[in-house]
């Protein structure tokens, strides 16, 4: 489907390179390939050699706030096998009932580093913290008297922290708290026994610098809502904040006891209860864990009460349970603005596509006139739509005329291709689980691509395969071509979209003189609008008659094995937006309907709206618009 229009700005060069054209053919197309399938993502290097904390933290003052630590020394992997006399060489679920153990860890629990004010030199360790499973990625629980009228900066969080012979070790990651925001319930320290029964924290852990979230770096654990407090067996787990002075416990590992526990009561509320040995201070925020029917461990109850430090004495603990009060506490804290520190006029393109923050929920690209790029993380709700932003790139998008997202690699998750001004396309696979590979697709025609103005990544092969690896081309003419199974034969061979083209669009709004029959002029996006088999498109532009409007392209059932597209004009003004003040679209699932049916569209006054259930036949209403950004 190449037109000879395209090479026709390069003819003086092409004149001049036929004869090495000739006898060297361009390479064969590059054909994406899946990234390795992985469990928990391993660290990268430029984070294992990031110490976070406002740039406060060094390796020395980790190695400060304990008594007698050596230099530091990075640790390059999981803490295992190690000869230390201090560990026990009991596992989890391991060793005698109600007597504690010195052990590695695992990679979920953790320990913090603060400083006690902005220009304060103390640098303090104590309490522990484990990572919660979340639709963001950064929740971090502890106890909320380790904090509650503290004033901790700098706050780190390290996984599996141990001191190996008087050496800090941190397999995976020292990671910075988001801010000094620090969420804990009102009604902690407030009222009859001073709110002991809300005695939580949550805080929330910044991505580290490779663009990864602690969860899925470290992983994360369950909660158990609301369990009895009384169980045969619970496993406590903390890091005690001191050496004692019989050497039953140390602060270079972390701890853990099982036992069965019973129930203690105070100001009327109820707690966990255990007795086990040398569970010094210091545990406070550590989590008290069973096993579900899976054999996997779920959070009860974290350490704390605040009965003398949480931990009641050395040899007994109390353990304030899991409620319907945390999760509260962890949607209040996922909850996000993000209209808050960017100025959304200086946004330039949107893409969405499932990067898997929220399991069938789909994320927005969204790159800015400095060059960087943001991953605004999808929550599920519409009337909420993103619970946190990760940066994709620092410098790189003000190269970039276009954005979509495909499954170009076939890996099940969405990749985010780019086309750049000088017409190289680039696949980045996976971004959402922290991958920056990049794939320079069409290497092999680059000539072709410089009169590419618009890509659009989605399903519009007619063999029913329901894959999302097929890229649509807007040319700088207006006319528009696919490329079909990208993941099979790469960017080898184009056809034309749709079958007969632009002018042979069916529907009122079709045909030879349809507004649309003279090119695609406007954003464009792709979603599911009509129900069919196949990706839609939904248009913004001028039509041939100078109005600017937006049309649904749908496809009708086919016909003789080829798909059969119609063009419906959809009434954006009876949603409330004036379709000349467009300037970008991008149609993803952001609701719970598992469709791409919801736009968010950007505005020129740096409003971002969501449009929800977007669909052939149905004129939109003001109540279908959220706006996610106010308009300036």
């Amino acid at each position: 489907m190449r037109r000879q229009w395209r090479y026709g700005a390069f003819a003086l060069v092409a004149g001049m390179t036929l004869s090495l054209l000739a006898t060297a053919p361009p390479p064969p197309a590059p054909i994406p390939r899946p990234l390795a399938e992985g469990g928990r993502q391993s660290l990268d290097r430029r984070a294992r050699d990031h110490v976070g904390g406002n740039g406060y933290w060094t390796k020395d003052r980790l190695r400060r706030a304990f008594r007698g630590g050596e230099r530091a020394k990075d640790g390059s992997g999981p803490v295992v096998d190690i000869d230390d006399p201090k560990l026990s060489g009991y596992k989890l679920g391991e060793g005698k009932m109600g007597e504690g153990y010195n052990f590695a860890g695992i990679p979920q629990i953790g320990t913090f580093f603060f400083r006690t004010g902005p220009v304060s030199t103390a640098q303090v360790h104590t309490c522990s913290g484990a990572v919660v499973n979340s639709p963001s990625g950064t929740i971090v629980i502890s106890a909320a008297h380790c904090w509650y009228g503290v004033n901790a900066q700098s706050i780190v969080f390290i996984p599996q922290f141990t001191l190996v012979h008087g050496r800090p070790q941190a397999p995976y990651g020292v990671w910075e708290m988001s801010g000094t925001k620090i969420y804990i319930d009102p009604r902690y320290g407030k009222g009859s026994g001073n709110g002991v029964a809300y005695d939580v924290a949550i805080l929330t852990a910044a991505p580290n610098v490779a663009n990864q979230t602690i969860q899925d770096v470290a992983g994360g654990l369950d909660m158990a809502i609301d369990s009895a407090t009384q169980l045969s067996e619970v496993e406590i787990v903390g890091y005690p904040e001191s050496d004692s002075s019989d050497h039953t416990y140390t602060t270079a590992y972390p701890r853990h006891c099982r036992n069965a526990t019973t129930t203690y009561t105070e100001a009327g509320a109820k707690f966990f209860d255990i007795a086990c040995t040398g569970m010094a201070a210091g545990i406070s925020g550590g989590p008290w864990l069973v096993r579900d029917q899976s054999n996997s461990w779920k959070i009860v109850a974290i350490t704390g009460g605040g009965q003398d430090g949480g931990g009641y004495t050395d040899d007994e603990s109390v353990g304030v349970p899991m409620t319907a009060n945390v999760s509260a506490l962890i949607r209040k804290a996922e909850r996000f603005e993000p209209g808050e520190g960017r100025d959304w006029s200086q946004a330039r393109l949107m893409a969405a596509g499932d990067f898997g923050a929220v399991e069938s929920s789909d994320d927005l690209v969204v790159t800015w006139l400095d060059g960087k790029s943001d991953l605004y993380l999808g929550s599920g709700n519409v009337k909420s739509p993103f619970m946190g932003v990760k940066r994709v790139w620092e410098d790189a998008a003000s190269s970039l005329r276009m954005i979509t997202t495909a499954d170009l690699d076939g890996s099940g998750r969405d990749d985010l291709v780019t086309l750049s001004w000088d017409g190289s396309v680039h696949l980045i696979q996976d971004p959402g689980s922290g991958s920056r590979r990049r794939l320079h697709l069409n290497r092999n025609d680059p000539l072709t691509w410089v009169n590419a103005r618009q890509i659009v990544g989605g399903d519009f092969s007619p063999d029913g395969d329901r894959k999302k690896d097929d890229l649509l081309v807007v040319w700088a003419d207006g006319t528009t071509s696919v490329y079909l199974h990208v993941s099979k034969h790469g960017l080898s061979k184009d056809h034309r979209w749709p079958i007969g083209g632009l002018a042979g669009l069916k529907g009122s709004a079709g045909g030879k003189d349809g507004p649309l029959a003279g090119g695609v002029k406007g954003p464009i996006t792709a979603g599911n609008f009509g129900g069919g088999s196949l990706t839609d498109v939904m248009v913004v532009g001028r039509g041939k008659d100078g109005r600017t409007r937006a049309w649904l392209i749908t496809d009708d059932p086919p016909k003789g094995g080829l798909p059969v597209y119609r063009i419906t004009e959809y009434d954006l003004e009876a949603a409330g937006i004036d379709p000349a003040d467009v300037v970008a679209t991008a149609a993803g699932n952001f609701d719970d309907k598992a469709t791409t049916s919801d736009v968010m569209i950007g505005t020129r006054n740096a409003g971002l709206y969501a449009l929800s259930g977007v669909s052939v036949g149905k004129t939109p209403t003001r109540g279908d618009l959220t706006t996610v950004v106010a308009p300036q």
